[in-house]
Order: C-alpha cells, then structure tokens, then sequence
C-alpha cells in the first residue's frame, strides 16, 4: 500500500510477501487479543471439544466492565457470580472483541495483567516474533505495538491452533452472562 504496512502469509508457508514499510510497529488494537488467546491456550491448554476449567466472574470483573465502558472499549456485560468456561471465555473475548474478558482471561491464566503481559513478550521472543510488544491483554493500550509481518506469523500460530480455529469458524456463541 501507499500508505502504512501489508504482509500476506499461507499457514503451510509462512510470511510470503511484506510491503517496504514492516519495521515500524504500530498500535494493533484488538489483533492483541490473538496474543492473550494463544498466552492463556499455552499456559492453561484446551483440546477440540473441551470447555476447561469454570471461571468465577467476580466485583473486579464487573470493574473490568465499567472501566472499559467509561473508555468506550467494546465489553460484554458480565455479573459477579456467574460461571463460564475458559472456552466460554475465550468465545467472549474474540468473537465480540470483549476488551474486559482479555483482562478477565490474563488474571485468571497469569495471576494479574502485568505477569501476563511479562509472559506474552516472552512467549513471543521464543517463537522468534521480535517486533511485537504488549503492554495489555485487550490492545486498548496504544503501548500494544506489531508489524504486519509479525501480525501475519501470529495469526498463523492463532489458526493452527485447533481450538482457536474452532472458535474463528463459529458464526455465533451463547455464553451464560
């Protein structure tokens, strides 16, 4: 393009094609949550068909959901004492890009969002992604940075996944909120 970054990739062959422009990372938005799926699949793995261990939604997750309205981040509505399952979770923060179920998702998995984004950028360091840095689970923060390249050799890693793939495919989800 004449203007900022493109990458195209084939899941058997990798990054094929990148414009001149790829060096610079730039805020991703919610592409991040890819990153938070793949991070929370890694540390807390789901095989096709399972739902995983239930999630108790609590007063911080409700928290979560106003923080991010005042924000005018996108959210599901969520009330403490509800349970879902991780795979419910992981539904709510990618098919409708619920910025406050990535925050919910890296507590659960990491303890709390700092030590989550500790282990995505470690995580991407061992899988040779060098040019992406995160700085939250949901990508509100414009500290989430990526290059197109990078984003094509994540969303590669995100599709094949089986249970991301799974997730990708569905037209829709019903999640007990």
């Amino acid at each position: 393009p004449t203007y900022g970054q493109a990458a195209y990739g084939v899941v058997d062959d990798g990054v094929l094609a990148e414009s001149e422009e790829t060096d610079e990372p730039v805020p991703i938005a919610s592409l991040a949550k890819t990153i938070t799926a793949l991070a929370v699949l890694k540390q807390k793995p789901l095989k096709p068909g399972e739902q995983g261990p239930m999630i108790t939604l609590t007063e911080a997750d409700e928290a979560l959901y106003r923080e991010y309205i005042v924000k005018s981040g996108t959210v599901i509505q969520v009330k403490a004492g509800v349970q879902i399952s991780q795979y419910q979770a992981l539904q709510a923060m990618l098919m409708p890009s619920a910025n406050n179920i990535s925050d919910t998702l890296a507590i659960w998995a990491f303890g709390s969002v700092e030590a989550y984004t500790e282990y995505a950028n470690n995580m991407l360091k061992e899988l040779g992604i060098s040019e992406t840095t995160i700085a939250d689970a949901s990508g509100y923060s414009s500290q989430t940075k990526s290059t197109a390249a990078d984003m094509v050799k994540i969303g590669l890693l995100y599709m094949q996944n089986p249970v991301l793939q799974e997730i990708a495919l569905q037209p829709k989800a019903t999640i007990p909120f």
